[in-house]
């Protein structure tokens, strides 16, 4: 989930929506990495929080 989406809704309501109304796993795949959007983010208990540009190990 990118933390930046097209509509009314931003990545972060829309994972809080998923999570509440089906219980699904969900990673953030995102630039936006500063500490005020990460712990909005964190709030709604990702998988995990990759920043862009990713890189694997």
């Amino acid at each position: 989930m990118d933390i930046v989406l097209k509509g009314e809704l931003d990545g972060i309501q829309t994972a809080q929506i998923i999570k509440d109304n089906y219980n699904t796993p969900f990673i953030y795949l995102t630039a936006y990495y500063d500490n005020e959007i990460v712990e909005k983010a964190q709030k709604t208990q990702p998988a995990a929080y990759i920043t862009k540009p990713y890189e694997e190990k």
